[in-house]
């Protein structure tokens, strides 16, 4: 008996009361090979010497590269793909692989991986399993980091000092837990209660005085306050069936604004000068991006440069906060239409499939990565991958297809 099929039976892994398929399984352990590596790396715990750290850090890739390998697996041993998915899949990697040749970054073709091999898994466990994995060493770290335990580092460049709790950035301890409040809320289909809200205020508020992570805490608050205010009326899905055909042109509305500003900023334009200001900067470096290595179809090799717990004085800073500039510089436009277009039928998808709460959920985060480089940081951000299985959910239904034993609704894991 191999291994999957031996944990599958002892119900560690429970799906509507059964345990969960081979495939769920392998995507699972696959995709947590995946998150713990990534996000270990965003990481600055400083407890190995550097040789240490070198081999701790050639053994995270080789997880990665082990996600990657169970997902080509998984792939093989589900290969029941129709001609038309098959031909949309093999458009998408080929733009991707094109788009590589610009950028010369592997990132998004080995991400191409997990969206082939998540189509049948259910969107809930997806959710959970980045869930645990983020709160393992959000926990970790930053406990850790409190006790004295890891080097917490201070940023005292600011008015007021700046702790890194752990992590290579003043700012990833409170943008990962946000990430984490999209999952719960999302786990708990849009509905807080009081004492859920609190935690998430408070929590949200300790990490602000502890990062000064401004941006990540307004939206959070906003988070927090709309869904325990709103919770129920977005359940009924009135307000959103009604805005439906607005909300799927959300992402190349906010696409085209934020490329816009950061085009046509201009230091002597009052307005664009007191903006940027307000951004700390985000639309000067997002027009030096755009002076520097132009917006081309298929992108350019960039090496990012931007603050970290490494940041050394005299280094060249180039960093592009901006999701939507960043991708169009690094991977091209046509690349960034791709992203755009998922995220266009999550939310197209998460209405018709009456998830109302995940359509606001994608919507949030589309307008916090106005701001923020995580739009396809599936270490931070799992949502893009419910764009696979919320749509293949939905076309199942809408075109009577046979079920192939996976039910988005009811997920469990137990034990975990």
């Amino acid at each position: 008996m191999v291994i999957s099929e031996y944990i599958t039976k002892q119900g560690y892994f429970k799906l509507n009361k059964k345990a969960l398929s081979r495939s769920e399984l392998i995507f699972t352990v696959a995709f947590s090979l995946f998150m713990l590596s990534t996000l270990y790396e965003t990481t600055a715990w400083g407890v190995w010497s550097d040789a240490v750290q070198d081999k701790v850090l050639i053994f995270t890739k080789l997880m990665r590269y082990g996600c990657y390998f169970l997902c080509i697996v998984k792939l093989l041993i589900d290969s029941y793909y129709e001609r038309t998915r098959l031909l949309l899949f093999g458009i998408a990697i080929g733009i991707l692989v094109i788009g590589y040749f610009g950028s010369h970054n592997t990132t998004l073709v080995l991400y191409s991986t997990m969206f082939l091999a998540v189509e049948d898994v259910a969107s809930e466990l997806i959710i959970k399993t980045a869930l645990a994995c983020q709160s393992a060493i959000f926990v970790f770290t930053v406990g850790l980091s409190q006790l004295g335990i890891i080097e917490d580092r201070i940023w005292e460049e600011n008015i007021r000092p700046r702790h890194f709790a752990g992590f290579s950035w003043v700012t990833t301890s409170a943008i990962l837990f946000l990430f984490m409040a999209f999952e719960y809320i999302y786990l708990k289909k849009g509905k807080l209660s009081i004492a859920e809200y609190a935690a998430g205020i408070g929590l949200s508020y300790w990490l602000y005085k502890l990062s000064d992570a401004r941006m990540a805490f307004l939206v959070a608050i906003v988070v927090f306050t709309f869904f325990f205010l709103f919770g129920k009326l977005i359940e009924r899905g009135r307000l959103t069936n009604a805005w439906r055909g607005f909300f799927i042109m959300v992402p190349f509305i906010l696409a085209t604004v934020a490329i816009g500003f950061q085009y046509i900023y201009d230091p002597d334009n009052a307005l664009l000068a007191k903006l940027n200001g307000f951004l700390t900067g985000r639309l000067k470096w997002g027009h030096a991006g755009i002076d520097e290595y132009g917006l081309k179809l298929f992108g350019n090799k960039i090496e990012w440069v931007g603050y970290d717990a490494d940041w050394e004085r005299g280094m060249k800073y180039n960093y592009v906060d901006s999701s939507y500039l960043q991708i169009a510089l690094e991977y091209g436009i046509i690349v960034l239409a791709v992203i755009l277009l998922l995220y266009a039928l999550l939310i197209f998808t998460s209405i018709k499939n009456q998830k109302y709460y995940l359509c606001w959920l994608a919507l949030i985060i589309l307008v916090f990565c106005v701001t923020e480089p995580r739009l396809v940081k599936l270490a931070y951000n799992p949502f893009l991958l419910l764009a696979v299985t919320e749509s293949s959910k939905y076309f199942l239904n809408r075109f009577g297809q046979k079920n192939r034993g996976t039910d988005n609704e009811e997920t469990e894991i137990v034990n975990s």
